[in-house]
């Protein structure tokens, strides 16, 4: 989720986990979470609703991967940039080698459109970005994401999420372990 704040808070929804600590930044006012929950045969939930500590704009994506270990992932990394079209995501190294799947996630403000997301990467046959809608364009957000193909590897290298408009934003990178490898 990302949020058009950097003060308002995000809830973590029932059933889910809060992956790593809230990236902000006051110069930007923008926040962004990642949440993770791991789906069984027995999950009939058709929605998941995210509250916010105040009212803001808000965007968010949900990318559903098969195979994926059912815990939580470990590693997790994120960083704010300045205005740009192209959000970087952070290199993750993973202290050894590991068999799964590297996600990357970028908020931007100002109701801009994902564009490509970064070399290795393939965006959401879903179009892997959703925006808020209303009021005017600067208190939008946008949020993008793209996964890359099964590795097995012990790092993944910073790569990077381009939206149509230059805009302040946030950048994350994820690592799933393979169920079954």
């Amino acid at each position: 989720s990302t949020a058009a704040s950097s003060s308002a808070t995000i809830s973590t929804p029932a059933g889910w986990t809060r992956l790593a600590a809230d990236v902000t930044s006051a110069t930007t006012a923008l926040r962004q979470s990642l949440f993770w929950k791991a789906i069984t045969s027995g999950d009939t939930a058709a929605s998941t609703t995210w509250t916010f500590s105040a009212s803001v704009k808000a965007s968010g994506v949900i990318v559903a991967i098969g195979g994926a270990a059912l815990s939580a992932p470990t590693t997790v990394a994120g960083a704010a940039v300045a205005s740009s079209a192209t959000i970087a995501t952070p290199a993750l190294s993973l202290g050894s080698s590991r068999t799964g799947i590297a996600l990357i996630f970028a908020g931007t403000a100002y109701g801009s459109t994902l564009s490509s997301v970064g070399s290795g990467y393939t965006i959401p046959s879903s179009g892997g970005s959703a925006g808020s809608t209303g009021n005017a364009t600067s208190s939008r957000t946008t949020t993008g994401s793209g996964y890359g193909s099964l590795v097995t590897t012990s790092s993944i290298a910073a790569s990077s999420v381009t939206f149509a408009n230059a805009a302040v934003g946030i950048g994350h990178a994820v690592f799933l372990d393979q169920l079954i490898p």
